[in-house]
């Protein structure tokens, strides 16, 4: 193993690369098989898919470099997909957040951090009075039609004022600096922060929750995990920032209690995405 594959994460725990997944036989026929429906989902023919799946498995055996199997696989899965599908299964991604979180809203005012496409937040636009977008980089669909807020990642958000619910949807792991996002997204918020993560570390099944990998260690859930995530932010999309900051549910609440963030809801939602099936949470906080 490689120096690469044994850094640290914000969290301190060991980061494998996405072939570290690939060439773990514990893993191989749960990634052939999400590999099989993310593409069927996308309309990639059965053929290619088998083709793609093929290659991927090859190329990681060959040590191929994980920037060239990234080029590799949007050459041949995503070039082969059906881009109306992807869409179509993006917005449905959108509908499955959006009815996890729907129930937790509160007050008059939303800010929306890491908001990506801004599909969730136009889905709740009904809700309240005030929305505001807020992201490192502007991704927003052009039908949602709230104002924007750019920020660099470190700095303090240009707010001058605090919102009734926050959002962090499947945010934070993408940060570099976790705890700072985390602890920027509490102070502007004014009732409840709602947060989705993608986590590693359970074994137990929850009803209507099922999760694939509950049977196996934590070293091969993050691997896991970090392919997945790798999968749909570097392949299906074009440059997200990956560094895979993933920790265990009683990783988060540990945190929030160190931080004094009441937590008001905790809820396993399974691997509820098809298109990026890792294991997801919600917490709920408030003030």
């Amino acid at each position: 193993m490689n120096a690469v594959e044994i850094r640290k994460n914000a969290w301190g725990h060991s980061l494998p690369t996405p072939r570290t997944a690939l060439v773990n036989p514990r893993l191989q026929s749960t990634l052939k098989a999400v590999l099989a429906d993310v593409a069927g989902v996308i309309g990639v023919d059965p053929q290619t898919i088998k083709s793609v799946i093929e290659y991927l498995f090859r190329s990681a055996g060959e040590a191929t470099d994980v920037v060239q199997l990234e080029q590799a696989m949007k050459r041949q899965l995503v070039a082969a997909s059906d881009k109306n599908l992807l869409q179509v299964a993006i917005k449905d991604r959108s509908r499955v957040v959006f009815d996890h979180i729907s129930n937790s809203f509160i007050g008059n005012t939303l800010l929306d951090v890491g908001c990506g496409n801004g599909l969730i937040s136009k889905m709740a636009g009904d809700h309240f009075a005030e929305v505001q977008l807020l992201d490192v980089v502007n991704y927003v669909d052009n039908d949602v039609r709230f104002p924007f807020m750019a920020y660099r990642e470190g700095e303090e958000f240009a707010l001058n004022k605090t919102f009734d619910t926050v959002l962090l949807l499947t945010v934070l792991h993408h940060s570099n600096d976790p705890l700072g996002l985390l602890s920027k997204a509490w102070r502007a918020t004014r009732k409840r922060l709602i947060i989705i993560e993608s986590v590693f570390g359970v074994h137990e099944q929850s009803p209507g929750a099922y999760y694939a990998l509950a049977s196996l260690d934590e070293e091969d859930q993050i691997q896991f995990a970090v392919f997945v995530d790798w999968l749909y932010n570097r392949v299906l999309h074009d440059d997200i920032p990956v560094p895979y900051n993933f920790t265990t549910p009683n990783g988060w609440l540990n945190l929030f209690a160190e931080n004094n963030m009441r937590v008001a809801e905790v809820r396993n939602l399974g691997q509820d995405i098809r298109l990026a099936p890792e294991l997801h949470y919600l917490f709920v906080l408030e003030r």
